[in-house]
């Protein structure tokens, strides 16, 4: 997504919901085989702080999604993307920004 349109993502690894009993597997070092794959696939393009660890970061690299979708909606309309999310009922989370740039960081 961010190679595709030029720009950098910052990415805020604490707004990231995961599914319960994630963190405890990676802690434990169990992933899908394929978590290694994407992580092989995007490595060189995504950096880290050094201060979320290895089981954090393999996390993202997990490909069972469980239906999440990431989108970007400019700053102008995010709040009014949030109320209406609201309204339907539809959770969201804001986890990250678009800035000019390449690649993409995580931070804790």
């Amino acid at each position: 997504m961010a190679e595709a349109s030029g720009v950098s993502l910052h990415i805020e690894y604490g707004k990231l919901p995961f599914l319960s009993g994630a963190r405890g597997y990676a802690e434990q070092g169990i992933f899908p085989g394929g978590a290694f794959d994407n992580k092989a696939h995007v490595d060189a393009f995504v950096k880290f702080d050094a201060s979320l660890g290895e089981p954090a970061e393999m996390l993202l690299f997990d490909p069972q999604t469980s239906g999440g979708l990431l989108l970007g909606v400019p700053q102008d309309k995010l709040a009014a993307f949030e109320a209406r999310a609201k309204e339907l009922g539809q959770p969201i989370w804001a986890v990250g920004k678009v800035h000019s740039g390449q690649g993409i960081e995580v931070q804790p």
